[in-house]
């Protein structure tokens, strides 16, 4: 075997290797983890892999909880003109304001507008921090005639690993 043929081999092991890992989802990874360590821990009795096991098992909890809490004191306001004429654009506006005292991080926000064409039936904006109050505008073309609803509206975080997304409508 050549020396580009060993490159070519451990090239095609890269991708798929890369293509099972992107497969697996993070918190089966972690839990399996924990597992592991565990049986580890109780097989041999050592009182540090006892302790990351614990470590793991709480950033597991954490990862869990924290973005239900993430959502609780958020209001949302939106602002839009009453009627819109098939061809038009209508511009409104979202209104997200915090109540609590912490700051909250990483929020999407989804608007369903189901009069619009496909590609803009679902306007998202992304809030990296939220300290008290943030807004959007969105745009969307009236494609359909008649009387429509707008919404409903969703916003979603996965703080602080991504583990679980957490969506409040």
């Amino acid at each position: 075997m050549s020396v580009n043929q060993k490159h070519l081999l451990s090239a095609d092991l890269e991708a798929l290797l890369e293509k099972g890992l992107a497969k697996v989802a993070l918190k089966y990874a972690l839990l399996f983890l924990a597992v592991i360590l565990y049986l580890v821990a109780w097989n041999r009795g050592i009182a540090l892999i006892y302790g990351l096991f614990s470590v793991l098992v709480v950033v597991l909890l954490l990862a869990w909880l924290l973005p239900m809490r993430s959502l609780k004191s958020i209001t949302v306001k939106r602002d839009m003109a009453k009627i819109a004429h098939e061809g038009e654009m209508l511009n409104y506006a979202v209104q997200l304001s915090n109540s609590g005292i912490f700051g909250f991080y990483f929020l999407r926000i989804h608007d369903w507008v189901n009069f619009a064409v496909a590609e803009q039936q679902l306007p998202m904006g992304f809030i990296a921090k939220l300290d008290k109050s943030a807004q959007f505008e969105f745009s969307v073309r009236c494609d359909l005639r008649g009387l429509h609803k707008v919404g409903p509206l969703f916003i979603s975080s996965g703080y602080p690993l991504g583990i679980r997304d957490h969506t409040q409508a």
